[in-house]
């Protein structure tokens, strides 16, 4: 299945930088529909963590989950809201996944190295890994990261995506603000370290969503199945 290429009659359709149909975040530069079924090497399918069980459960839907969305919510607004996770969301997961990369791995790798430097113990990496899909789309809305406006599909390692923040301090409070929604701790950290995190996570690197785990996840044939159930 090939992903189509954007209207480019139209100024304000959004598109990859390769000119696919796919969230302008994404740097796959294949033309056909991808899928990982890993988080940046990490199952989806494997562990949730502690108290972190709404942020790193990807379990598949069971019936059980799906009678509580149907029979246990009182509310339009908890029914659509409960509806987005967990009676439905893991299997975007499973199918789409992360992964992608340049010639230096890509965000398995990323993260892998931080544990190899002690910058992070393998939990902590691993909460970030199953979350890199949510944490990407959110760094390029913030304006944290800025993505080519154009890559050719010789492009290589140079279509990556850059940070664009104002200045160190600026980088450090970030790194501080998504590692607390973790509940990771970085009390143990200097400065240095934090910009590491920042520069291995989001700078001069690339990686993707799968085709099921991103904005233009229609494109999928196996989304279709998903939506109209529930």
């Amino acid at each position: 299945q090939k992903i189509s290429m954007f209207n480019s009659s139209d100024p304000d359709a959004h598109h990859s930088p390769y000119g696919y149909m796919r969230a302008p975040w994404n740097l796959n530069p294949s033309p056909f529909v991808t899928r990982y079924h890993k988080l940046c090497g990490v199952g989806p399918e494997l562990m949730y963590i502690g108290d972190l069980k709404s942020l790193t459960d990807y379990k598949w839907p069971t019936c059980a989950v799906h009678w509580k969305l149907t029979f246990g919510e009182h509310t339009w607004y908890d029914w659509v809201w409960d509806s987005s996770y967990l009676p439905h969301g893991p299997v975007h997961s499973w199918i789409g996944g992360v992964g992608g990369g340049g010639s230096d791995g890509g965000c398995d790798k990323a993260f892998d190295e931080m544990t190899a430097t002690n910058i992070m113990d393998k939990n902590s990496t691993t909460k970030l890994k199953m979350n890199m899909f949510g944490l990407l789309k959110n760094a390029w809305r913030n304006y944290d990261v800025e993505m080519p406006k154009y890559c050719s599909l010789d492009s290589g390692d140079d279509c990556a995506f850059k940070c664009t923040f104002d200045s160190d301090g600026t980088m450090v409070e970030a790194m501080e603000s998504m590692l607390s929604t973790y509940e990771i701790s970085y009390d143990h950290l200097s400065s240095k370290e934090m910009k590491d995190i920042a520069e291995e996570m989001y700078c001069n690197h690339k990686y993707w969503p799968g085709d099921h785990l991103e904005a233009a996840s229609p494109v999928e044939a196996s989304f279709w199945p998903i939506h109209p159930t529930l």
